[in-house]
């Protein structure tokens, strides 16, 4: 026969096992949290890298463009702005390997 004592006894550990399983859940939903904080960082970083590389490209290709017009005969001018369009591609191409593939 359970006295009250023994029944007040046994109702106070499962309350301290049942906080000690939410305090359990709430360090790891803090966990996921801060987790979750340092993806949407990551990808801020990622998308103004982006933009940077869209940037680049876009003034690569005005100045190539620009260049035709200046030299229409192919001359040095021309050959370098296809060579630094070129190495643009080269490292977006890296950059993209790097990200998964994504720019």
């Amino acid at each position: 026969m359970t006295t009250k004592k023994d029944q007040i006894a046994a109702r106070i550990t499962f309350i301290q096992e049942q906080s000690q399983e939410l305090l359990h859940d709430m360090r790891d939903m803090a966990d996921h949290t801060f987790e979750i904080d340092s993806l949407r960082e990551r990808v801020k970083e990622i998308e103004a890298d982006t933009r940077e590389l869209a940037d680049m490209i876009d003034c690569a290709l005005t100045m190539f463009e620009n260049s035709i017009g200046v030299d229409a005969h192919g001359g040095n001018e021309r050959l370098l702005f296809l060579l630094a369009i070129e190495q643009l591609r080269k490292s977006a191409n890296a950059y993209k390997r790097e990200h998964g593939g994504k720019l």
